[in-house]
């Protein structure tokens, strides 16, 4: 008969060992399938553990109970955050991260996370609670577990980026290499001139690929996008790249022809977790790179940057202010914004954007300059969407997250027609574009399957007023988005280049064409070396002296 001892002790290596198989399952990406493989495999290792602790008592307990804890909990600490981040965005990137904690307020973070991701925090927390509550008892009544948790500290610490990320520090990947930062960071050389001047309007719309368009479960509610792509010059094979992933990334790489790094492990000016309340001064954001607000407002344009969230949340408000653009509307520039009702965790739902980008629109007509107005919706934001109140639900959306994607492309369009109603349409360029590939969200497994199909994933970007539509099927990444702007535009740049960017229009290969699609990204992962330059005093151009 099983003692009562030898029960608690297999009941407590059971909590401990799922609690371990559920941090290793969301690190892994291992599907949540009672049936899977893999779940099958982790149900047999708790069950064999529990076995092993009812049937194996220490008689001495383990040496140093204290520190073997302390290394597990420090190894945890390694391994926790990108078993979190990956479950629930799909990505483990310390750069992200970084960038994430150092470019943002710790209130605003916790407040996003405790919104969206409430219940996978608490399961991480319960996992947690049972390893800690679990681990003391068993060092001192299981035999051998001190030496199993070694093990364990030792695969926690190997299996963490941050090991990589550290390990990359002081021993470069050759792949790097591929990447030399004087060759391939081309500071923009104006060579023509447009006889006139065309207005440009960005619309970054959140985290929505174009992938959407050929997945059939998304292509219904993709329509409205789809008209707008048709009827412009669409290229097609614009994919993801390292270090422009996300909202504040791909920004930069459509605005700077670069992806965005840290600006170091924990830089002075960060307004995050060391410095919460700190205001950002809208000086320090890779000044002596040459964007494309810094073009235009050489060139006479007056430039307005627009959205619905804190102008502070990845330092957008400094990225923008420090790149030609005048005027900066967030959040706290909305009348009556703490009164209104259409919010959502980020600020305002873009019902509410739209709106205030309709008169901003017409401010700018008033000022008589040619101008760049670029904006970014929310709706669209994984990993369900957002629910507006101004938009209707389609009959064919199986969730939020498409009643969202649908919504989104009506508004778009109806900004679009407001620019034909103002009678400028024939003196504006509209860029339509993504922000960035989508992270984990509704439909995930669908885009998941689609790759599985040989399918690739896209961003959207369609340019509206360029000329007659057409289809660009060459592969770019997001970095190629900068010149190719500038030249819809009207100008001519030297060799079609931008920084790292080759225009689109140009019949010069890009990087992603010249070194390939995961060449280019193993190089720029973690590049130090690309990193320091960047963000050190490597000159601009004075784009006038090519007058």
């Amino acid at each position: 008969m099983i003692s009562a001892s030898a029960l608690l002790r297999g009941l407590a290596a059971g909590f401990f060992a799922a609690a371990i198989a559920y941090e290793a399952i969301c690190f892994y990406g291992f599907p949540r399938d009672i049936n899977a493989p893999s779940i099958l495999a982790f149900q047999a290792a708790i069950l064999a553990f529990g076995a092993y602790a009812m049937f194996c008592p220490s008689p001495r307990g383990a040496r140093h109970p204290l520190a073997l804890t302390a290394l597990f909990v420090m190894a945890l600490a390694l391994f926790l955050p990108f078993a979190f981040t990956y479950a629930s965005f799909g990505t483990r990137d310390v750069e992200s991260i970084l960038i994430t904690m150092n470019e943002n307020q710790l209130a605003d973070m916790t407040g996003v996370a405790l919104d969206s991701f409430a219940g996978d925090m608490t399961e991480h927390a319960v996992a947690i609670t049972a390893a800690l509550g679990t681990i003391w008892f068993l060092l001192r009544h299981v035999a051998g577990f001190g030496v199993m948790l070694v093990g364990l500290v030792a695969w926690m610490a190997i299996a963490s980026p941050i090991s990589l990320f550290v390990y990359r520090l002081a021993v470069p990947n050759p792949a790097f290499a591929r990447i030399v930062p004087e060759r391939d960071v081309v500071e923009p050389e104006i060579v023509d001139r447009p006889d006139r001047k065309k207005n440009l309007v960005i619309l970054y719309v959140e985290s929505l690929e174009r992938t959407y368009r050929d997945m059939p479960l998304t292509a219904p509610l993709f329509a409205p996008l789809a008209r707008i792509e048709d009827a412009g010059i669409s290229a097609r094979g614009i994919g993801g790249l390292e270090g422009t992933n996300f909202s504040a990334g791909g920004m930069v790489a459509t605005q700077c022809g670069l992806p965005l790094y840290p600006r170091g492990m924990l830089h002075v000016g960060a307004t995050g977790l060391h410095n919460p309340d700190a205001e950002v001064d809208f000086a320090g954001f890779m000044p002596h790179t040459t964007c494309l607000g810094d073009i235009l407002r050489q060139e006479g344009y007056v430039a307005s940057y627009l959205n619905g969230s804190d102008l502070r949340l990845f330092s957008l408000g400094e990225f923008f202010g420090s790149h030609g653009y005048d005027r900066l509307l967030g959040l706290e520039s909305f009348p009556n914004h703490e009164t209104e009702a259409r919010k959502n965790i980020w600020g305002v739902n873009d019902s509410v954007l739209f709106e205030h980008a309709k008169r901003e629109l017409h401010a700018l007509v008033a000022q008589d300059r040619p101008f760049l107005l670029a904006l970014l919706t929310v709706n669209t934001h994984g990993p369900d969407g957002i629910d507006d109140d101004g938009c209707e639900t389609p009959d064919n959306s199986p969730n939020p997250l498409g009643t969202a994607i649908h919504c989104t492309g009506v508004q778009v369009q109806d900004l679009i027609d407001e620019i034909g109603r103002m009678g400028i349409a024939d003196d504006t360029i509209i860029a339509v574009m993504s922000d960035h590939i989508a992270m984990k969200n509704s439909f995930s497994r669908e885009l998941k399957a689609h790759v599985a199909d040989g399918g690739k994933r896209n961003n959207l970007f369609t340019l509206i007023g360029a000329g007659a539509p057409r289809v660009i099927e060459r592969q770019a990444t997001m970095i190629d988005v900068y010149p190719t702007l500038v030249e819809a535009l009207g100008y001519s740049l030297a060799d079609g280049r931008a920084n790292m960017g080759r225009s689109l229009f140009s019949d010069q290969p890009n990087l992603t064409e010249t070194i390939g699609h995961a060449e280019l990204n193993e190089a720029l992962d973690g590049n130090h070396d690309l990193q320091k330059y960047l963000w050190a005093q490597h000159g601009a151009t004075d784009l006038h002296a090519s007058r």
